[in-house]
């Protein structure tokens, strides 16, 4: 559920994004592996439900696999926003312009 929230919000937030002239370079890995994560991370849930109901025999490389792919993926993602905040400070910089006194 906390991966479709991330997901959400930061469709909404790409729209700040933009106006603060993130490159499309960077922001685009970023959200792609975000969706990428969510969908791997609900086939690891829907498959370790179905092995659990008897849908499927429990295959551990399978969902180990699929465990192993997801955390690579969100390492991804994390770095590609990473690169967001840190290099181009989306999401942090003032949106005021500084007040000399």
């Amino acid at each position: 559920m906390s991966a479709a929230l991330a997901v959400a919000t930061g469709g909404m937030e790409e729209y700040m994004a933009e106006r603060a002239c993130a490159p499309q370079a960077v922001l685009e890995p970023h959200e792609s592996l975000g969706t990428v994560t969510l969908v791997v991370f609900v086939v690891l849930l829907g498959l370790r439900h179905a092995m659990q109901w008897g849908w499927l025999k429990e295959i551990r490389s399978l969902t180990l696999g699929f465990g192993a792919i997801g955390i690579v993926i969100l390492a991804l993602t994390g770095y590609w926003g990473g690169e967001l905040v840190y290099t181009y400070g989306i999401g942090v910089k003032a949106v005021m312009s500084p007040v000399t006194p």
